[in-house]
């Protein structure tokens, strides 16, 4: 009987392996196997999370500058407002009330 030997060319009674050991052995490689799967499934996971981070990064350092942008903003019509504020308020010069006085209130001081 040629062709009724296993593949490492030994007959079913001269197997280095008894029939536990070979469930044992075929177990672990199932075994085996569904980690492998589990790990490329984590992998997976981690990329893509890894990428999300990335991209809140991005939108992180991009919501910085805008906020900045309105900072600047919000300062600069601060300013503005402080200006007219002080344009409106300001009192006449002593030049400008002497004209005044002189020309008996016709002149208007800005």
């Amino acid at each position: 009987m040629i062709g009724s030997g296993s593949i490492s060319g030994l007959s079913q009674d001269n197997s280095p392996l008894t029939p536990d050991e070979g469930r044992l052995i075929l177990g672990q490689l199932q075994e085996l196997g569904s980690i492998r799967k589990e790990i490329s499934v984590l992998e997976s996971a981690i990329a893509r999370d890894k990428e999300q981070d990335a991209r809140e990064q991005e939108l992180a350092v991009k919501e910085l500058d805008v906020e900045k942008q309105r900072t600047a903003l919000a300062t600069e019509k601060a300013e503005l407002w402080e200006q007219m504020y002080k344009s409106v308020t300001k009192k006449p010069g002593a030049g400008c009330l002497i004209l005044r006085a002189l020309t008996l209130g016709v002149h208007r001081c800005n």
